[in-house]
C-alpha cells in the first residue's frame, strides 16, 4: 500500500511532509530494487524452459507487477509462481535445479 501511496503523492507538492514523503520514497526505491532483482532471475527461469519446450503461464505478483501496475515498484512479490502442464513438471523442476532455484 505505501508504494502506491508514493506513486499518488509524489505528485502532491505541498501537502505531504517530507519525512513522510521521503520513507515512501525508500521503500518505493527498495521494492524497485528488489523486483528487478527477481524479474531478471524469472527471466532467466522462463527463458531455460521455453528453451526445453515447456509451455508456462506467470500467475500472480510478477503478472500483476508488469502488466496491471504502472510501473516494477508498486508492488511487492516475494516468489515467481508458475504454471505448468503436470506432465511437465519433473522436467521443469529439472531445469529449475540446473539453474540454482529451489
Amino acid at each position: 500500500m505505501s508504494l502506491l501511496l508514493h506513486n499518488r503523492l509524489s505528485k502532491v507538492k505541498s501537502l505531504v511532509p517530507s519525512d513522510l514523503k521521503q520513507n515512501l520514497r525508500d521503500a518505493y526505491l527498495q521494492a524497485t530494487a528488489r523486483n528487478m532483482v527477481i524479474l531478471h532471475h524469472a527471466g532467466t527461469v522462463l527463458k531455460a524452459l521455453s528453451e526445453r519446450g515447456l509451455e508456462v503461464i506467470v500467475l500472480k505478483g510478477l503478472y500483476l507487477a508488469e502488466v496491471v501496475y504502472s510501473g516494477i515498484g508498486l508492488r511487492t512479490f516475494e516468489d515467481i509462481d508458475l504454471l505448468l502442464r503436470r506432465r511437465d513438471l519433473p522436467a521443469a523442476l529439472e531445469v529449475m535445479r540446473g539453474r540454482g532455484v529451489n
